[in-house]
């Protein structure tokens, strides 16, 4: 996946050259890999895409208060972008999800805090980018959020057991 080339190649660079590099900065990396892979030549919606996940990744850092690009989250942060990625370009293609009424509605009851937090972008995607999402897509979302809300939980709890020993 782009991101992931695009994240090493931040963490090479900085290793390297001795340069902080930012997770911004990967997106911009990721942009050029993607638009060589696809032979898109939208770099305008390509960089306006980046935006957008960015605006997203720094709500969610903000509701669950933790950098999610850290090693034990990496994975899942993965996932989550490559899920916005592809949220957009069905939104852009209005092609939009399927998921069974009944499943999202169990995603809202099993996973609350992180569905609260799928409708918080939900509302930054439609005052910001005039982008409307459908509830199967905040459904999709809640279930990435959860899977990083519980790497973080976990986390906390093997470091405070740590802490105990």
């Amino acid at each position: 996946d782009e991101f992931s080339i695009a994240q090493w190649a931040v963490e090479y660079l900085t290793k390297e050259l001795g340069i902080p590099y930012t997770y911004d900065e990967a997106g911009y990396i990721a942009i050029h890999i993607h638009s060589g892979r696809s032979g898109r030549n939208n770099n305008h919606r390509s960089i306006r895409e980046v935006m957008i996940v960015s605006d997203i990744i720094h709500l969610v850092e903000s509701e669950l208060e933790t950098d999610i690009h850290s090693e034990p989250f990496s994975l899942n942060y993965s996932r989550l972008v490559n899920h916005l990625r592809l949220l957009l370009q069905r939104t852009h293609a209005q092609q939009y999800a399927v998921l069974d009424t009944e499943i999202v509605e169990m995603v809202k009851r099993k996973y609350p805090e992180s569905y609260k937090i799928s409708k918080k972008i939900r509302v930054l995607l439609t005052k910001e980018y005039q982008l409307a999402i459908t509830k199967e897509e905040l459904g999709y979302l809640a279930i990435h959020i959860e899977r990083l809300r519980s790497a973080i939980v976990q986390t906390n709890v093997n470091n405070h057991e740590e802490e105990k020993n």
